[in-house]
């Protein structure tokens, strides 16, 4: 005579409402500090995670628009575009950013039923450290898929190159004032992230399929080699000089072999300044325009829309200004 196993649960009951659970036991891994404050170790596992991080090229060049300079027109390289949409750290390790992980836990609460409140896991609860290696079974760094980028009402198909993981897992330290939030709680919205939620590009709460994980109790043994693993800040982006300074903040070193390049930089500068009512930035740009030693004109422009010589007044004004300058 044979006996049925029983099927281990998976839900947890809080407070009334069912929550979806991992499989299997957790274990107690809580730690407290100082009476008051609780810290637990977790492994969240998951088969697909599709990640897309903003690029050197995709800041270099928003950067530029915002600084107002010319925008680079760099050659789509796909290879290099899936290899750089990967989080890393300062050593060049693929890393879940821990910001990310915490913000999964906050919308977690949100589909609890109301059993969790997303602003009590926003507010106590902490994922220690910056960012938390990831390990894998193998890794896409070239995984295109066509996507429709732009406005609602003017999309276009671009090629997106984006980095996928199979089989992957992290360690986390999750760090909560026990006596204002139970463990309990945190669990259950950890455990319903995982299941409804999910992380990064085409995640469950989306209305895909990646992303999603459970997550499994680590000994307490295991915290500090998991804090230290943690500790290294996300890679920082390359910003070149040029681009840390406004346009208008660089008229003299404009080339000089060029007059109606130059001519344009200052009358941007002007227009620049003059719709943003900066008397200051209106006299500093004229006096550059002085010491270049072309004439000091009202440049106005009716439409500023941010693109040199649009208007008709605009290129009136640059066609004097170079044909003094070739004159001289």
């Amino acid at each position: 005579m044979t006996t049925a196993k029983k099927k281990a649960s998976t839900e947890v009951t809080l407070e009334g409402q069912t929550l979806p659970a991992t499989q299997g036991k957790m274990k107690d891994t809580m730690q407290v500090l100082h009476e008051e404050v609780t810290v637990m170790a977790f492994r969240l596992r998951g088969d697909l995670l599709l990640v897309h991080q903003w690029g050197q090229k995709a800041v270099l060049e928003m950067l530029a628009k915002m600084a107002g300079h010319p925008v680079p027109k760099l050659n789509k390289d796909l290879t290099v575009e899936g290899d750089a949409s990967a989080y890393r750290n300062m050593q060049g390790e693929d890393v879940m950013p821990c910001r990310i992980i915490k913000a999964c836990f906050v919308n977690g609460a949100s589909q609890t039923n109301k059993a969790v409140q997303s602003h009590q896991i926003n507010k106590h609860v902490r994922v220690v450290g910056h960012t938390a290696p990831l390990h894998f079974e193998s890794v896409d760094r070239c995984d295109v898929e066509p996507v429709k980028v732009g406005p609602w009402n003017d999309r276009v198909v671009d090629l997106r190159a984006r980095t996928l993981y199979s089989n992957w897992y992290c360690d986390i330290v999750v760090r909560f004032p026990h006596t204002i939030i139970g463990k309990e709680k945190v669990i259950a919205a950890m455990r319903a992230a995982g299941f409804s939620v999910g992380l990064c590009e085409k995640r469950i709460e989306k209305g895909f399929e990646l992303g999603g994980f459970e997550i499994e109790s680590l000994p307490t043994t295991s915290i500090d080699a998991i804090l230290q693993a943690n500790r290294s800040p996300e890679k920082r982006f390359e910003i070149p000089d040029e681009l840390r300074h406004a346009a208008s903040a660089q008229l003299e070193d404009v080339d000089k072999r060029n007059p109606k390049k130059k001519a344009m930089s200052v009358v941007a500068s002007v227009n620049d300044a003059e719709a943003r009512h900066d008397a200051d930035a209106i006299a500093q740009a004229r006096a550059l325009l002085e010491d270049s030693g072309f004439a000091v004109r009202e440049v106005r422009a009716e439409e500023r829309n941010g693109a040199l010589g649009e208007t008709i007044e605009t290129r009136a004004a640059l066609d004097e200004i170079v044909n003094e300058e070739t004159e001289s």
